[in-house]
């Protein structure tokens, strides 16, 4: 009689890790709560009575508790750039465009400290980073083709922080995202349809379609699931932005595909949690001020569960400002949870009756 530990290997030789890899999680203690967020938001905005000219200072990084609802602001001196996210890596690295510079930037949430990652070469949108921390991804238009933008993967172990050019589509490819394993990248990109999106090995090879924009609206800004194969992303519509979630097979194919949130609202760039149980995304709303309309962003979660419809509640909002590209911090070492914790700390001080240098 064949034994099960044979039969556990020729199922391991057949289909691999990610074949058994849910059933062995449930076996394993799981990882404790994570309630750090970091998003990019207005440090300060004014505006008119009459809806005049607005003054923004700084685009900054911030840190949100959302065990005790407040914020910190990260010591990033040149603020960041307002139009690209974010991302955090489970040793306590946050990765951002610099919004002088425009080079991807690595700031160290255990020293507080920051460190450019890319020369001036570089253009930078949108990182990404592997779910091990070793490989960063990016957008740029290195090329310098105007219309044109590249998906780039960064070695973090390499002595040259030389990027790898991963696309070569001559087209808009952008919005990386790893898969829960790392072992393949989807993104999204423009072809003469609308919005795709793609799927890639990790090394740039076997590049596919995985859902065909157009008719059906234009899929954009996926993220995939930290735990599972679930992949999150935005759904244009035309008038309005929803965000929806599929599931992929063993082979990378669309399973199933069920909608998170399609109101007729704008919902942009969702983000799961480290446990893959939530989905936090951010809303466009408009506010008359005077004679003129402002647009600002507040940030939504919703529990995903995909068989019961989710009701997206407000997480983080601020009387006229903009919220966005917000990412759930993974599940950090204590030395790092010590440092923001310090951080908070810092910041309560600052913030009490009398005391100088009020950042927040």
């Amino acid at each position: 009689m064949i034994g099960l530990a044979t039969v556990a290997v020729v199922l391991f030789l057949c289909f691999g890790w990610d074949w058994y890899r849910p059933y062995l999680k449930k076996l394993m203690p799981q990882s404790k709560y994570q309630p750090y967020i970091a998003f990019v938001g207005d440090s300060i905005y004014t505006i008119a009575a009459d809806g005049g000219p607005t003054l923004i200072i700084n685009q900054e990084v911030m840190i949100y508790d959302t065990s005790i609802g407040r914020k910190i602001t990260l010591p990033i001196s040149l603020g960041v750039k307002a139009d690209s996210r974010i991302a955090a890596s489970s040793d306590g690295k946050i990765y951002y465009v610099n919004g002088v510079d425009l080079e991807l930037h690595k700031f160290n949430l255990k020293t507080m400290t920051d460190l450019p990652l890319t020369s001036s070469q570089y253009y930078c949108l949108n990182p990404a980073c592997s779910h091990r921390g070793q490989l960063v991804l990016f957008e740029s238009n290195l090329t310098k083709q105007s219309g044109y933008r590249d998906i780039y993967c960064l070695d973090l172990k390499s002595m040259n922080n030389t990027a790898q050019r991963l696309t070569s589509s001559l087209t808009f490819c952008g919005s990386p995202s790893f898969t829960h394993n790392d072992r393949h990248i989807i993104y999204d990109c423009q072809d003469a349809a609308g919005f795709s999106l793609w799927i890639m090995d990790k090394d740039g090879k076997n590049a596919r379609i995985l859902l065909v924009g157009g008719a059906n609206g234009n899929f954009q800004r996926p993220a995939c699931s930290p735990v599972n194969n679930w992949v999150a992303y935005q759904v244009n519509h035309g008038g309005s932005i929803g965000i929806s979630a599929s599931l992929l097979n063993w082979k990378q194919d669309i399973k199933r595909t069920v909608t998170i949130i399609n109101d007729g609202g704008e919902y942009l760039n969702p983000c799961w949690s480290p446990d893959g149980k939530k989905v936090i995304f951010q809303k466009r709303k408009s506010i008359a001020i005077g004679q003129t309309v402002r647009y600002f962003q507040d940030i939504y979660e919703a529990d995903f569960n995909p068989d019961l419809p989710p009701a997206p509640v407000p997480l983080i909002a601020r009387p006229l400002t903009t919220n966005v590209y917000a990412c759930w911090l993974p599940v950090l070492s204590d030395s790092v949870q010590f440092s923001i914790a310090g951080a908070f700390v810092d910041s309560y001080r600052r913030n009490l009756p009398g005391a100088r240098n009020n950042m927040n």
